[in-house]
């Protein structure tokens, strides 16, 4: 019995996770922004749909890194997001910020 407890808890937890996702899905598409996470351990970046599609790349065609997203902002933004990425990573706060991009032609 506990058992079945646990997977209907887990089922549910799933079911709630994926509606979140698919918000933000959502809300990314309307208004253009895509957001990415960095795995401090692995150094592994996952994007999401929009930020491929925001650098005119067809979704999860490729697994990003930081050196592609650093290769594709424009000059002025580069030292700004080290920054800031630097800040993240001896806070352990996140922190959103914005930053003007260089898509493929």
């Amino acid at each position: 019995m506990p058992i079945d407890i646990l997977k209907d808890d887990l089922q549910l937890t799933t079911k709630a996770l994926n509606a979140k996702e698919e918000t933000l899905n959502h809300i990314e598409a309307l208004n253009k922004l895509g957001s990415w996470e960095l795995d401090i351990e692995t150094n592994k970046v996952t994007w999401s749909k929009q930020s491929f599609l925001n650098y005119g790349y067809e979704p999860y065609s490729f697994e990003p890194n930081l050196e592609f997203f650093f290769s594709h902002l424009t000059p002025y933004y580069i030292p700004l997001v080290q920054e800031a990425l630097k800040n993240v990573l001896s806070t352990g706060k996140r922190k959103a910020i914005q930053c003007k991009i260089i898509r493929p032609l």
